[in-house]
């Protein structure tokens, strides 16, 4: 199986009216509501972009991967750095209130860049991962992620908090 790279200067993105992404092939065939997933959303975010379609009541499709991100136009990259960002929402923890234990799930009472929020977390060892450059994905019960760029940027008092469920 061989992997079909989107050409930059043939593939054109545009969006709709509803947010949905649309993206037009080089022999002018018009794919509607197509979904931007990065293969590598921590270690290499801007490479390796798999789009894809969900036809109603069929698997999805891939219809090609952007091999690099960099090589396509600005409002073309904002347009799938935009849908990436719809899609794979991911809040950046920038204080934590409080982590307690109860009945073996941590609550955790966090400051992000969207707002307060109040998620629960089971499994430690599952559903944290420590990335290369100190980053942290958070993956709470719902499986809503969370990251922290940088711990050690964090306030004192937040550092202490993490230490809690840092394995």
């Amino acid at each position: 199986l061989q992997m079909k790279i989107l050409d930059p200067q043939a593939v054109r993105f545009t969006k709709t009216k509803t947010v949905a992404l649309n993206c037009t092939l080089p022999d002018g065939t018009l794919i509607r509501k197509v979904f931007c997933v990065p293969l590598f959303p921590f270690s290499a975010p801007g490479t390796y972009i798999s789009i894809i379609t969900r036809p109603l009541g069929a698997e999805p499709e891939e219809v090609g991967i952007i091999k690099n991100l960099r090589d396509f136009l600005a409002d073309q990259q904002r347009l799938i750095r935009d849908n990436i960002d719809f899609t794979h929402f991911t809040p950046e923890i920038e204080d934590i209130k409080k982590i307690s234990i109860k009945r073996g799930t941590y609550e955790c009472q966090v400051l992000t860049n969207r707002g307060d929020r109040k998620f629960y977390l089971r499994n430690i060892r599952e559903n944290l991962a420590l990335k290369n450059g100190g980053k942290i994905i958070i993956t709470d019960v719902e499986k809503c992620r969370y990251q922290i760029t940088a711990a050690d940027k964090l306030p004192l008092k937040a550092q202490k908090e993490l230490m809690k469920i840092l394995p």
